[in-house]
């Protein structure tokens, strides 16, 4: 009787041998992970140490994330400023004018202050005051060192008036400049402006604030209320065109009407634009780190390294990046 020889499993697949034994299945599959390289140390307390600062930003960002953003109105805000600083069609030259019109309106009452020291008192000593501070405004002098020459400048002209009314009047004026200057770093630029163009009618800011004001509690995703409001009080906005160093082509309705929206969306949702700017900020100091541990992981791959349980974590914040990613590119873009 012939004797049955038993098969030799070494060079057979690792599926096909048996499940125990020397050069069994299990052993196969044991010698396969076993090959596996060990990561150096160094880069997994790279990885994990990156780790732990991903997730405390990310506890950061999530604080800073809000429903808010979500808002329609919010993200047309987004989009509009984001249009004015690519200076995107339909949007160029727009964002200094933007900026010009926004900060006249909120220093309204001090041109105005201004405006009525000026046509009540009209002395000799007060017209050259008042030419003198123009000078220093055409000067382009820094904030601090255009205040200081305004305030020896107001001292001197007060030295040379009797009554005690022209001596506060000037002292009212100085007052207001100095207000005007620190509630914008555009208001000494927009003053200068209406001197230069001898405008003097400041009331039509007041008025143009209360068209403003009527679009605070309306919603305002489309344009064109305010091209029609803006069509019904076009002489208004053409007086401000040089002011607000609006751009020639486009002084027209659709052009103040952009402006319009952005101010008044600006004015509902600011509180909410700089806290997503405070969360890009973030975002920003969270995404080294997470560039670095996919790189370590990414090197050290699973297929050829044994990785840690770290290794296998999702990255804290990952979630809220993909959510902002695209805003966090225009973001740096933008300042680039």
């Amino acid at each position: 009787m012939v004797r049955q020889t038993e098969p030799n499993t070494d060079h057979q697949p690792w599926w096909n041998r048996s499940i125990m034994g020397d050069n069994s299945a299990l052993e196969s599959l044991k010698k396969l992970f076993s090959s596996k390289a060990e990561i150096p140390s160094k880069y997994v307390i790279e990885h994990d140490q990156a780790m732990q600062e991903a997730e405390r930003l990310a506890s950061f960002i999530t604080k800073l994330d809000s429903e808010k953003f979500d808002n329609p109105e919010f993200a047309l805000l987004v989009r509009t400023k984001s249009n004015f600083q690519r200076q995107a069609n339909g949007y160029q030259g727009l964002e200094n004018s933007a900026k010009l019109l926004e900060a006249a309106l909120q220093a309204k009452e001090s041109f105005i202050g201004i405006e009525e020291i000026e046509f009540q008192y009209r002395g000799f000593v007060q017209q050259e005051f008042y030419d003198q501070v123009f000078q220093l405004l055409s000067k382009q002098l820094s904030h601090s060192v255009f205040l200081k020459l305004l305030e020896r400048l107001g001292q001197k002209t007060i030295n040379q008036i009797k009554s005690q009314e022209g001596k506060i009047a000037i002292q009212t004026y100085v007052a207001e400049i100095k207000e005007l200057a620190s509630q914008n770093q555009l208001g000494l630029q927009l003053l200068f402006n209406f001197k230069n163009n001898q405008f003097q009618d400041f009331s039509l800011l007041q008025k143009i604030s209360e068209l403003v004001t009527s679009f605070h509690t309306q919603e305002v995703h489309h344009p064109e209320a305010f091209i029609t409001i803006v069509d019904l009080n076009y002489n208004l906005f053409q007086d401000l065109g040089d002011i607000i160093k609006m751009p020639e082509h486009q002084q027209r309705p659709e052009g103040y009407a952009k402006i319009l929206q952005y101010i008044v969306l600006n004015y509902k949702h600011k509180n909410s634009y700089q806290k997503l700017q405070q969360l890009l900020t973030q975002l920003k100091k969270w995404y080294p780190h997470y560039q670095k541990i996919n790189s370590i992981r990414k090197y050290y791959n699973v297929q050829e390294y044994k990785q840690p349980s770290s290794f296998k974590r999702t990255i804290p914040g990952l979630v809220l990046y993909q959510k902002y990613q695209r805003l966090l590119l225009q973001s740096v873009v933008s300042h680039n």
